[in-house]
């Protein structure tokens, strides 16, 4: 069961910057897309294309930390997140210059 998500914020990393939050089975999980975003200093349908094409060995070596999850809202669908050791991991294939 998952509660409500949340918004946490990244101003350590972007200014202004915050990432949807929710909690499942217990663990934090955050929007893989809104970090991508923040991290990398792109729109949020580029951070979508990033999560897409980020190659099949490198989500292997994510694919513990994720799950899906639809963020409440109209038009919503699933999204993937992950949990925040997670997102350390997976800060280290995002390409470019990161923010």
């Amino acid at each position: 069961m998952s509660s409500l998500p949340a918004t946490m914020s990244l101003d350590e990393i972007a200014h202004g910057a915050t990432v949807r939050v929710t909690v499942i089975d217990g663990k934090q999980y955050m929007s893989i897309r809104d970090l991508i975003m923040h991290m990398c200093g792109v729109n949020f349908d580029h951070a979508g294309k990033t999560w897409r094409r980020m190659s099949a060995e490198h989500k292997s070596d994510i694919q513990a930390f994720c799950k899906m999850f639809q963020f409440p809202g109209r038009g919503q669908s699933e999204q993937p997140v992950i949990t925040f050791p997670g997102a350390i991991k997976l800060s280290m294939f995002l390409p470019g210059n990161l923010v």
